[in-house]
């Protein structure tokens, strides 16, 4: 059993977010055609499809909390299986392990006169 560990964090927003998952690839290996189906990502075997994956999970999860949701939210509805992904418990090869910063400062915004 080979169960990895990955980082997504926010490109352009160092502070904005930051998600561990693990993956047991063995487990995963059984539904990856489904989520690359679902998801629109190539089927070829190759490392980059599962970073494309979970920067789309990245995504989906952002998105879920810059729309307000607490992370316990966030984490208990990918945890009993959100649209187009399975439970995030680790069941299925794929766990959130955590979660840090979706709110973002007042001092993150900067105004000036146009």
């Amino acid at each position: 059993m080979s169960i990895k560990k990955y980082q997504t964090t926010h490109k352009y927003m160092d502070n904005a977010f930051k998600m561990i998952v693990k993956i047991d690839e063995q487990k995963l290996n059984e539904i990856l055609p489904e989520l690359f189906s679902f998801w629109g990502v190539s089927e070829e075997d190759d490392k980059d499809n599962l970073y494309k994956l979970l920067q789309t999970l990245s995504c989906s999860v952002f998105s879920m909390g810059i729309q307000g949701k607490s992370l316990e939210s966030v984490l208990h509805d990918f945890g009993v299986g959100e649209e187009g992904w399975p439970q995030m418990d680790g069941s299925w090869g794929i766990e959130i392990t955590s979660i840090e910063a979706f709110m973002s400062d007042t001092d993150d915004f900067h105004v000036e006169a146009v």
